[in-house]
């Protein structure tokens, strides 16, 4: 049993690099071009060559060839929302909106 649990992570971990796929994307008909490692599925972005790469450093490289005269960009980063932090009053907790017993509102984190 251990080692059929052995060769099923071994394997997991072997075919996982090899199941990856970068596509170059274009933001409209005009716009920059930029590697995403999924296929874009809005309106917005236009995959460039209809072409999936194993290898995104591959991808970076075709896309001179690609998307002459447009320039590259990153990848934006994703903004991760920040969790609003309660407000304490009296050691009760409240949360952002709610009132507490004097008519202050938590806002943030704060009594405002």
């Amino acid at each position: 049993m251990k080692r059929m649990l052995a060769a099923a992570i071994g394997a997991t971990l072997f075919a996982t690099p090899a199941l990856a796929e970068f596509f170059i994307v274009r933001e409209g008909v005009s716009g920059p071009c930029r590697v995403v490692d999924a296929r874009p599925t809005d309106g917005r972005s236009i995959v460039v060559g209809n072409k999936a790469y194993a290898v995104r450093a591959d991808a970076e490289d075709e896309i001179a060839r690609v998307c002459p005269g447009a320039r590259a960009v990153e990848t934006p980063a994703v903004e991760v929302p920040a969790v609003a932090a309660p407000c304490f009053y009296q050691g009760q907790k409240f949360s952002n909106g709610a009132r507490n017993l004097i008519g202050q509102v938590c806002e943030k984190g704060s009594w405002r």
